[in-house]
């Protein structure tokens, strides 16, 4: 058994401040291995017959090493204008490719720190480009109010994470986004489907839930950005933060990467016992027809083990199976339309899902789950060097999470549950999504402005039906507290129409402020209003002249949405609870059955947010943010039962909970080059709410006690956290990387011997200081095979580099004598892999 008293894990809270400490002397005060490096950019446009200049965006702009032929790409924005930062010195080609214009390529030779900067004046088939070229010094993003948000591009991803596993395991390497005991992500204190994930602008959501429902691979992704409080009204559906996802598509070169091709075996008292994991995956990339048609093409088989160490082995862990494939399809038809088409595939099987100390595998339950997404965008790029995006996508999920074993009796116990899971859920959910943007270019007119319009609608539907069975609860004891029992519920459907208007100007009054305006207008059909307006204002200035500072911040309404799993609230299986004496035999009152009652009406959460934020550059590339954030929600699903003095009793779905969110972050990015990125951050949070969240007992793995509902601290509040990450190019070609995370323990309750809380919920204490330190290190061979040139990168993971007990698991219970034990820490894990790069 793995675990530890609350006495012995805060002796050890001085030997970990001591170590925190010395981590982040390593990380500020050792210099990093720089490389020499620059930044280029520019701008993509044409001149027109009367002079007047018109800027392009997406074009696509590629920087090649002429010596090392690795390869950047990038897509200029709508002000036209592109950027590659980090260059390391040496030759370079960059090529500009637009359909219906004549192909741009130049060569650079970058010797200097001073950023260069390339405009490119294209012009159409059959004649000459024009390339102006001048020194300018880039300093802070003074675009828009979200300008400089940390994201994590494909070369980050390719050397902090897995190439094969899902994008999202990435997202805690950004601050305000945490991971909780469960393995689902948390944006800034708010719960997991208070979030929109979008995939190229389409939403991968499950409609049932709310929650982020797409698993796909990082070697997919060109790059993913967290955004808290987007000012631009073109982001919906959501209360805590916004997950934008850009994929990657097809190279003019064809490329393949094959990785992972060993498999790792489970070893137990020196024996092997079955295989850990295995993950191989192909990935393949390239032009079907040069100059029009390009294919991304990535494969993927996982499966995987997740180990309970305070359970005995073999029969403690969490087994996750799955089979992924992503296709992208980028075709340009004609000199004013590109295509781009996506199709991804991802059954998965994940037993004893909700594996733990408590529950070990009989009491677990099961998922099989199938996803289906597949979305087409098409872009028509205007004469007038605007354009018009219309976007196709589908969804299709269908999950049937059911019990481990059979027993059909879940009985709960303070020291260790047994039994069966009390619930089978069959459904099936479909979303369908059509969505036209209109970007004008710009105008100038008192400034300029930069105009968006766009409208989207969005069909989803559910069939399904819940079947729950008999939970025995016991005292410490092992007398009988209670019994809960539940009616028959039949099948049930549902479905739900969104229709959304937006409308944005980025205003550039004056170069050196600029501001985000804009309005959003949603209806959800659950929802008793019929409009619901959301404006936002958001503001970037810059102070200084010299391009180095900027203050940004902004206000904005943001309303979330309205699950189909809230909606159908009433069609659930009641519960039926009957109570005992002290002797676990005498039956205390009848059996109170809860019916279940839902507001006349129901209505969408929204959220109130602000933020405000200092940006300065140190020196060229190195950034320093100091923010703030504040977000208040309100009309947020909870549950709060009641059981009145005849006997009757009640579970209302509650429409008007609350919650906040404040942070105080302070950030450091340094881009050392192309490839390579150092940054610290300390963020400083409070998290509050209604605590009974409709989605614990209603969701994908439910609870079966309900609780009085209480406010106070989230199950994910943790008020310090400290983030770390560097890529580090060491001699020979070796690359290091380290990452550390160390933030306060998760709060926790206590339970008295009839699983009542004793106390304010989530404030009986905390988990011990959580600190991770993990190493990665990566080392390329190149060689000839055939005359065809490979790359094998060789790689050797450390988790938790230091063994630091990190546990996931408390006893709660007062009356048990291993009341506080902390359980459930995973050691230090070896993980070694490779690919092949040809």
């Amino acid at each position: 058994m793995c675990l530890r008293s609350r006495h012995e894990v805060f002796t050890m809270t001085s030997h970990v401040i001591r170590f925190f400490a010395a981590i982040l002397i390593a990380f500020v005060f050792v210099p990093a291995l720089e490389a020499k490096t620059s930044t280029v950019s520019g701008v993509i446009f044409t001149l027109g017959s009367d002079k007047v200049q018109t800027v392009w965006p997406n074009a696509r702009v590629t920087l090649k090493n002429v010596d090392t032929k690795s390869e950047a790409a990038t897509i200029s924005n709508d002000l036209g204008a592109y950027a590659f930062t980090g260059v390391l010195y040496g030759h370079y080609e960059i090529t500009v490719t637009l359909a219906g214009f004549e192909s741009a390529t130049k060569s650079v030779t970058v010797e200097s720190e001073n950023p260069a900067k390339l405009d490119f004046q294209l012009v159409l088939k059959g004649r000459t480009e024009t390339v102006t070229v001048r020194a300018e010094d880039t300093g802070v993003d003074l675009t828009s109010s979200s300008g400089g948000t940390p994201a994590l591009n494909a070369n980050i991803l390719k050397s902090v994470a897995v190439l094969n596993q899902d994008f999202q395991e990435a997202l805690p390497l950004l601050p305000g986004v945490v991971r909780g005991f469960d393995g689902l992500i948390r944006i800034k204190g708010g719960r997991t489907n208070q979030a929109n994930t979008l995939v190229n602008s389409a939403s991968v959501s499950d409609p049932f839930t709310g929650q982020a429902a797409l698993s796909l691979p990082s070697v997919a992704v060109q790059s993913v950005r967290v955004l808290s409080n987007p000012f631009s009204s073109e982001y919906g559906q959501f209360s805590s933060g916004v997950v934008d996802v850009n994929t990657r598509g097809g190279t003019d070169e064809w490329k393949y990467l094959f990785e992972d091709p060993v498999p790792r075996f489970r070893w137990i008292d020196g024996r092997t016992h079955g295989v850990e994991s295995a993950s191989p995956h192909l990935t393949l990339a390239g032009p079907l027809e040069t100059g029009k048609l390009y294919l991304f093409q990535a494969m993927i088989y996982g499966y995987d083990t997740v180990t309970v160490p305070s359970l005995p082995n073999p029969d403690n862990v969490r087994i996750v199976e799955r089979i992924n494939t992503y296709t992208q399809l980028d075709w340009d038809p004609s000199p004013s339309h590109r295509f781009t088409a996506v199709f991804a595939l991802d059954p998965q099987n994940t037993y004893y899902a909700n594996i733990n100390t408590f529950n070990p595998q009989p009491v677990t339950a099961n998922d099989r789950l199938r996803d289906y997404f597949v979305s087409a965008t098409h872009r028509w790029l205007l004469a007038d060097g605007g354009y018009v995006q219309s976007l196709f996508a589908a969804k299709q999920l269908d999950s049937h999470v059911y019990p481990a074993t059979w027993t059909r009796q879940m009985v709960l116990a303070p020291e260790q549950n047994s039994g069966s899971y009390f619930e089978e859920q069959q459904r099936n959910t479909e979303l369908y999504q059509w969505s036209q943007t209109l970007h004008l270019r710009p105008i100038e007119h008192a400034g300029r402005h930069l105009l968006t319009f766009g409208y989207s609608y969005a069909h989803s539907s559910y069939e399904g039906q819940v079947t729950n069975f008999p939970i025995q609860v016991l005292r410490q004891d092992g007398t009988l507290s209670s019994s809960i029992s539940y009616g028959a519920a039949p099948p049930s459907q549902a479905a739900k129409n969104n229709v959304a208007l937006f409308a944005q100007d980025n205003w550039q009054i004056h170069p050196r402020l600029t501001l985000d305006l804009g309005v959003r207008l949603d209806h959800d059909s659950f929802s008793a209003d019929a409009l619901n307006i959301a404006p936002r204002i958001g503001f970037v200035f810059a102070p200084t002249g010299d391009n180095r500072t900027a203050i940004r911040g902004g206000f904005g309404v943001f309303f979330d949405k309205i699950p189909i799993n809230v909606a159908i609230f009433p069609r659930f299986p009641a519960q039926t609870i009957t109570s005992y004496a002290s002797d676990g035999t005498t039956v205390l009152g009848a059996p109170a059955t809860f019916t279940h009652v839902a507001p006349d009406s129901l209505r969408i959460p929204y959220s109130l947010g602000w933020t405000l934020q200092f940006d300065r550059e140190l020196r060229r590339d190195l950034l320093l943010r100091f923010g703030y954030e504040d977000r208040q929600a309100y009309r947020e699903f909870y549950l709060d039962p009641l059981q009145h003095a005849d006997g009757s009793a009640q579970l209302p779905l509650l429409n008007s909970g609350r919650q906040s969110y404040r942070e105080f972050l302070t950030m450091l990015r340094w881009r050392v080059n192309e490839r390579s990125t150092v940054f610290a951050s300390y963020v400083h949070s409070r998290a509050r709410g209604e605590l009974n969240d409709y989605n614990q007992f209603f969701g994908n793995f439910p609870y079966p006690l309900i609780r009085p509902n209480q406010y106070g601290p989230l199950s994910s509040d943790a008020p310090d956290r400290g983030l770390f990450w560097n890529v580090i190019g060491l001699p020979h070609k070796l690359d290091f990387v380290p990452i550390l995370d160390v933030h306060t323990g998760f709060p926790f309750s206590r339970l008295d011997e009839n699983w009542n809380f004793l106390g304010p919920e989530n404030q009986a204490g905390r988990f011990p200081i959580f600190l991770a330190l993990d190493t990665k290190f990566q080392y390329p061979v190149d060689f000839t095979f055939h005359g065809h040139r490979i790359q094998f990168r060789a790689g050797l993971t450390v988790y938790n580099v230091i063994n630091h007990f990190n546990p996931r698991d408390v006893q709660q219970h007062y009356a048990s004598p291993n009341y506080g034990a902390f359980y459930n820490s995973i050691g230090r894990l070896f993980r070694i892999d490779g690919d092949f790069n040809f």
